[in-house]
């Protein structure tokens, strides 16, 4: 439809193939945290990374919107000042290493109804001037292009948790 193909030319846009590149989830993560230190009115982040460096092969501009997306939609879940935690490790499975991220917030949690919809492009519970809906395709279309994947557990009224799961690459695909 329309708006998969606008998302897909905001990612040829923001793809020139020469901006792929090793970068760390750290780095990115610090990124995400510098721009986000005004918008997190009074709630809480806390970080959980390891010392060691997750290294992942892709754009980093565009890994690092997905995860914003991720993080900002948690601070706007939580209506009450509440902890958003974003914890990230690397797990073996299928004879490679994956990155696994996870972004917790403490919000209303999704309501059923919108569940299966979340990840499609303008849907949006937020207000007409608030969001354009492409913050979860997108995070979604990302995470895809870097062969990952992404799913949530959400608990109305308890919150919701967002699961990325990015293969580990060494050194160039």
């Amino acid at each position: 439809g329309r708006s998969l193909k606008i998302i897909q030319h905001l990612l040829d846009f923001s793809e020139g193939k020469e901006t792929e590149s090793n970068f760390t989830v750290q780095e990115s993560m610090e990124a995400v945290v510098s721009f986000l230190k005004t918008a997190l009115q009074g709630h809480k982040l806390k970080i959980d990374f390891p010392e060691e460096p997750i290294v992942l092969w892709g754009n980093n501009q565009l890994f690092q919107q997905a995860l914003f997306n991720l993080v900002n939609n948690g601070i706007q879940a939580m209506k009450k000042p509440g902890k958003l935690r974003v914890a990230g490790k690397v797990t073996q499975k299928e004879n490679q290493s994956w990155l696994l991220l996870e972004v917790q917030d403490e919000g209303e949690g999704i309501p059923l109804q919108n569940q299966n919809k979340i990840f499609e492009p303008f849907f949006t519970t937020k207000s007409e001037n608030f969001g354009t809906g492409l913050g979860l395709p997108l995070v979604s279309e990302v995470i895809t292009k870097m062969k990952g994947r992404i799913h949530f557990h959400s608990q109305p009224g308890e919150g919701t948790t967002f699961f990325v799961e990015i293969p580990l690459m060494q050194g160039k695909p």
